[in-house]
Protein backbone atom coordinates (compact mmCIF):
# COMPACT_ATOMS: atom_id res chain seq x y z
CA UNK A 1 0.00 0.00 0.00
CA UNK A 2 1.85 3.62 -0.73
CA UNK A 3 2.23 5.86 2.02
CA UNK A 4 0.36 9.16 1.74
CA UNK A 5 2.93 12.19 1.12
CA UNK A 6 3.23 15.76 0.07
CA UNK A 7 5.27 17.68 -2.55
CA UNK A 8 6.38 21.40 -1.60
CA UNK A 9 6.88 23.19 -4.52
CA UNK A 10 9.82 25.79 -5.62
CA UNK A 11 9.79 28.55 -7.88
CA UNK A 12 13.13 26.93 -9.26
CA UNK A 13 15.53 24.05 -8.67
CA UNK A 14 17.21 23.54 -4.93
CA UNK A 15 18.46 20.44 -5.26
CA UNK A 16 19.37 17.35 -7.10
CA UNK A 17 19.48 14.81 -4.53
CA UNK A 18 17.48 14.07 -1.30
CA UNK A 19 17.76 16.98 1.38
CA UNK A 20 18.23 16.44 5.34
CA UNK A 21 15.12 17.92 6.87
CA UNK A 22 13.51 18.49 10.24
CA UNK A 23 10.06 19.65 11.37
CA UNK A 24 7.61 20.63 14.16
CA UNK A 25 4.01 20.07 14.50
CA UNK A 26 2.62 22.80 16.72
CA UNK A 27 4.71 22.55 20.13
CA UNK A 28 5.73 18.51 19.07
CA UNK A 29 8.96 17.58 19.82
CA UNK A 30 11.11 18.64 16.33
CA UNK A 31 11.51 15.45 13.81
CA UNK A 32 15.30 15.41 12.65
CA UNK A 33 17.34 13.71 9.56
CA UNK A 34 14.66 13.10 8.31
CA UNK A 35 15.23 12.83 4.12
CA UNK A 36 12.70 14.52 1.51
CA UNK A 37 12.71 12.93 -1.85
CA UNK A 38 13.43 15.59 -5.05
CA UNK A 39 10.83 15.90 -7.53
CA UNK A 40 9.85 17.92 -10.43
CA UNK A 41 13.45 18.07 -11.88
CA UNK A 42 14.63 19.61 -8.37
CA UNK A 43 11.95 21.98 -7.86
CA UNK A 44 9.68 19.95 -5.63
CA UNK A 45 10.98 18.03 -2.42
CA UNK A 46 8.59 15.24 -1.51
CA UNK A 47 7.60 13.87 2.10
CA UNK A 48 5.96 11.01 3.01
CA UNK A 49 6.67 10.35 6.77
CA UNK A 50 4.03 8.51 8.63
CA UNK A 51 4.31 10.52 11.71
CA UNK A 52 4.22 13.96 9.53
CA UNK A 53 1.19 12.60 7.48
CA UNK A 54 -0.65 11.43 10.65
CA UNK A 55 -0.04 14.51 12.44
CA UNK A 56 -1.05 16.91 10.15
CA UNK A 57 -4.98 16.46 10.24
CA UNK A 58 -5.59 17.87 14.04
CA UNK A 59 -2.52 20.14 14.02
CA UNK A 60 -2.34 23.84 13.51
CA UNK A 61 1.11 24.95 12.16
CA UNK A 62 3.90 22.91 10.50
CA UNK A 63 7.15 24.31 10.89
CA UNK A 64 9.57 22.43 8.26
CA UNK A 65 13.23 23.00 7.68
CA UNK A 66 14.91 21.98 4.27
CA UNK A 67 19.09 22.19 4.43
CA UNK A 68 19.10 22.86 0.56
CA UNK A 69 22.65 22.55 -1.07
CA UNK A 70 21.88 26.04 -3.14
CA UNK A 71 19.92 27.42 -1.04
CA UNK A 72 21.24 26.91 2.56
CA UNK A 73 18.73 26.38 5.59
CA UNK A 74 15.42 27.07 4.38
CA UNK A 75 12.85 27.48 7.04
CA UNK A 76 9.30 27.42 5.73
CA UNK A 77 5.75 27.53 8.25
CA UNK A 78 2.27 26.13 7.36
CA UNK A 79 -1.05 27.06 8.76
CA UNK A 80 -2.57 23.73 8.50
CA UNK A 81 -5.94 24.79 10.65
CA UNK A 82 -8.68 23.04 8.88
CA UNK A 83 -6.99 20.11 7.40
CA UNK A 84 -8.89 17.89 8.69
CA UNK A 85 -11.64 19.29 6.52
CA UNK A 86 -9.44 19.03 3.76
CA UNK A 87 -8.11 15.84 3.32
CA UNK A 88 -11.48 14.49 3.43
CA UNK A 89 -12.23 16.27 0.72
CA UNK A 90 -9.16 14.16 -1.52
CA UNK A 91 -11.18 11.63 -3.03
CA UNK A 92 -9.93 7.98 -2.68
CA UNK A 93 -9.89 5.95 -5.93
CA UNK A 94 -10.75 2.48 -4.92
CA UNK A 95 -10.15 2.05 -1.84
CA UNK A 96 -12.23 2.61 1.61
CA UNK A 97 -11.72 5.34 3.73
CA UNK A 98 -10.61 5.20 7.07
CA UNK A 99 -11.76 7.75 9.77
Amino acid sequence: MKQPGAAIAFSERVAMEAVTTKYRIDNGPIRRNKMASVQNDGRALGVSWPELMSGLATSSVLHIEFNLPWAGHALIEFDTTGADEAFRRIPCSGHKRVN
